[in-house]
C-alpha cells in the first residue's frame, strides 16, 4: 500500500465532487437587462412630448417604467411594435396605462413583451414645467452559454475524479518500496552457504 497515492487520490475525488455540486446545485442567476433613461424634458402650454423605450423582445420578462413631473402631468403609455420614430401618431388604441392628472407614476408588467413602447406626456392645465422617466426591462440569459460553462465544469470534475480513482486504486495495491534493491539473499542449506557469503559476482 502507498499512502501518499491514496491520500492524493481522495483529495482529487472530494475536489470533483465539490464542483459537480457547486455548478449543478446553485441556482443560474444570469439576465439579460435593458435600461431606458430620459433626462429631464422641458414641457409648456399645450405641447406634446414622446419617447420610444427599446428593450428585447421576449416571452418570460419583467418591465418596470418609473416617471415623475414638476407639474401635474397627463402620461400614458403604448405598445407600439414597428414603430420606429417617438411621434404621438404611433399611439393608437387604448394605452397599456395612463395617469390623468399626476407629479409621479409607477408601473409594471410580466411575461410577453414586445417592444418598443411609445410613452406620451403633456401638461393639461398649460403650467411649464420638466418631465423625467426611466425603464428597466430584465429577461433569462440565454441557456446556450450557461449550458456550455455547465458542460465544461461536469468534463473537468469527471477527469478530476478519474485521476482519483486511479491514484487510490494504485495506492492500495502498489507494494510499497518498489525502487528499494533487491532483498538479501538468504542461506537454505549448508551447500549454498559459502558462494551467499562471497556475495553476488561483480562486473
Amino acid at each position: 500500500m502507498r499512502p501518499g497515492l491514496v491520500s492524493v487520490g481522495v483529495l482529487f475525488a472530494v475536489l470533483a465532487a465539490g464542483m459537480l455540486l457547486a455548478v449543478n446545485l446553485s441556482p443560474s442567476t444570469s439576465e439579460n437587462r435593458d435600461w431606458f433613461t430620459l433626462p429631464p424634458q422641458p414641457v409648456g402650454g399645450n405641447a406634446t412630448g414622446a419617447a420610444l423605450i427599446q428593450g428585447t423582445d421576449t416571452a418570460s420578462g419583467t418591465f418596470e417604467l418609473h416617471w415623475s413631473a414638476t407639474m401635474a402631468a397627463r402620461v400614458d403609455l403604448y405598445a407600439v411594435p414597428g414603430c420606429t420614430a417617438p411621434a404621438p401618431t404611433c399611439a393608437t388604441g387604448t394605452p397599456l396605462v395612463g395617469w390623468a392628472s399626476q407629479a409621479s407614476g409607477n408601473w409594471s408588467t410580466s411575461g410577453d413583451l414586445r417592444f418598443p413602447y411609445l410613452l406620451v406626456w403633456s401638461s393639461p392645465s398649460g403650467a411649464p414645467g420638466t418631465f423625467s422617466a426611466n425603464a428597466l426591462e430584465s429577461s433569462p440569459g440565454s441557456p446556450s452559454y450557461l449550458a456550455l460553462g455547465n458542460l465544461v465544469i461536469d468534463g473537468g470534475a469527471a477527469t478530476l475524479a478519474l485521476v482519483g480513482a486511479v491514484a487510490i486504486f494504485l495506492g492500495l495495491f502498489l507494494r510499497g518500496g518498489v525502487y528499494r534493491g533487491p532483498a538479501p539473499l538468504v542461506s537454505r542449506s549448508a551447500e549454498d552457504a559459502a558462494e551467499i557469503a562471497r556475495g553476488p559476482p561483480r562486473p
